[in-house]
């Protein structure tokens, strides 16, 4: 049996990484946020996988079932309130900082950021340990269901999926839903459909168009922050919407010849919701009240860290110009490299990120609780049997063929062509671009509120998730079949 056990695979930075082992293996931070005694031992990212201690994660489940059995649901009501003070207060840290004057020395940076950075570690536990409160809340909701699901056609997992979803609409949905609306608009708008048109005219759009540049600088104050998560990018430009715009405009003209999608789940599962709903005792009710809660949470703590990153993108900058490095380094250096860099460090920092940035790295908790990032290992030959046929779960309805585009990095999405298929272990907002000119989404990982559902939902893509190791099994250019169907999903070579 592994000691370790994969939790996610995708692009991180350094400084992100070693943030949040900071904080997942600071016992005092993970007892004050969890009210849990735990101390982290085995925790380590290697080749985009986070993969932590198999022991571990089931000693960390177990201490949490542990709380809730002595303190019942009350223990759920105080995490979530000690997560969004948690939360709330790395905001008002990084917002303050904001609005701090250009710093006259760099010890004023080094506190600034010292800060910073320690307010981010406070938040750090919730990334980690949300999952064993939400899948104990999961747990304990699916028994409570049980009886009820046996009277319908539903699954206990698409009943719960259902049943749990956050109570109100995500940041990604609420991006993607004024865009769309904005998509709209341009279409019935000849000049405005040739404004967006030309890569150009962005720059002229506030005095030819004045309420509609207004318009897009609102949605990127409301939203630019959405492509700031590990501090690898700056909030979205009116450039970048302007592009964005325009795969929406050529998305809405198009969709009825792309494929027959339903985005919403079918009259008859949701009247059996219902009837399930209706028929929750008080301890039924008050744990999906929970789980709708918890949804909501599981994405208010990671929206906080990209929020909170996009304040300090002028603190990063100036820290960035002292190193005399590039903004887009900075990030592979880690939080006391870049203190003791600003503090007067002889080393060559600007080497170092680059070479990290270009050769990957890996970042492991050590016996002695210290974090060393080192130079990438060997990655171990991934063996993947070349099957005709995969299947997942469907998030979104529908079909396409198409050719297959791996996604695993923002630079993949670079000239990512209209119509091919995206193929990643997991979506995230930074690869938006990519998405909205997507065919059909397939991904490794997720489920029914991972970024691939929602965003796909929203764009009515055909989406299928949850296939395990699609990523590592479809090769770049070679053409496939998505059937995202309501049993289902599958994903055929058309070469085999």
């Amino acid at each position: 049996m592994s000691e370790f056990i994969t939790l996610v695979e995708r692009e991180e930075t350094p400084l992100w990484v070693v943030l949040a082992i900071q904080g997942f293996s600071d016992r005092d931070a993970f007892e004050r946020a969890t009210d849990v005694d735990f101390q982290l031992e085995k925790y380590r990212f290697t080749g985009r996988f986070h993969e932590i201690g198999l022991l571990d994660l089931e000693r960390l489940s177990g201490v949490i079932e542990s709380k809730f059995a002595s303190e019942g649901e009350k223990y759920f009501d105080w995490y979530e309130e000690t997560c969004r003070q948690s939360c709330s207060a790395l905001y008002n840290t990084a917002f303050e900082l904001a609005k701090l004057p250009p710093a006259k020395a760099n010890n004023e940076i080094g506190t600034r950021l010292a800060r910073y950075f320690a307010a981010t570690h406070q938040c750090m536990p919730f990334l980690l340990s949300i999952f064993p409160v939400q899948g104990l809340l999961s747990k304990e909701l699916g028994q409570a269901i049980e009886p009820l699901v046996t009277q319908t056609d539903l699954s206990i997992d698409t009943a719960l999926a259902l049943l749990s979803a956050p109570n109100t609409p995500t940041a990604v949905e609420l991006d993607s839903q004024g865009l769309a609306e904005i998509a709209q608009d341009v279409r019935l708008n000849t000049q405005l459909s040739e404004a967006i048109v030309d890569p150009g005219r962005s720059a002229r759009l506030a005095m030819e168009y004045p309420e509609f540049y207004a318009r897009l600088e609102e949605h990127c104050k409301n939203y630019g922050w959405l492509r700031t998560f590990t501090f690898r990018n700056r909030p979205y430009t009116i450039d970048d919407l302007l592009l964005r715009l325009r795969d929406r405009v050529w998305r809405l003209d198009r969709v009825p010849d792309l494929h027959t999608v339903s985005s919403t789940p079918e009259k008859d599962e949701m009247n059996q919701v219902r009837s399930i709903e209706a028929q929750l005792d008080q301890h039924g009710a008050s744990l999906l009240q929970l789980a709708r809660k918890y949804a909501t949470l599981r994405f208010f703590r990671v929206d906080v860290h990209f929020m909170s990153a996009a304040k300090i993108v002028t603190l990063l900058d100036e820290t960035a110009a002292r190193l005399n490095i590039g903004f887009e380094l900075l990030p592979y250096l880690t939080d006391r490299e870049i203190l003791t860099g600003i503090s007067g460090s002889t080393d060559d920092l600007s080497n170092l990120a680059t070479l990290r940035k270009t050769m990957g790295f890996d970042v492991q908790l050590q016996d002695d609780k210290s974090i060393a990032v080192t130079s990438p290992s060997v990655p171990k030959p991934v063996s993947v049997e070349r099957q005709g046929l995969l299947e997942g779960v469907s998030a979104c309805l529908g079909s396409w063929s198409g050719r297959v585009r791996i996604v695993r990095t923002s630079a993949d999405c670079a000239d990512f062509d209209r119509g091919d298929i995206l193929v990643s272990p997991m979506t995230t907002p930074e690869f938006m671009s990519a998405i909205e000119r997507a065919g059909a989404i397939v991904t490794d990982e997720g489920g029914v509120l991972c970024h691939a559902a929602i965003i796909s939902r929203e764009l009515n893509i055909p989406c299928v998730i949850g296939t395990g190791m699609a990523s590592h099994v479809l090769r770049a250019g070679e053409m496939i079949s998505v059937t995202a169907q309501s049993d289902k999903g599958i994903v055929t070579r058309e070469d085999f």
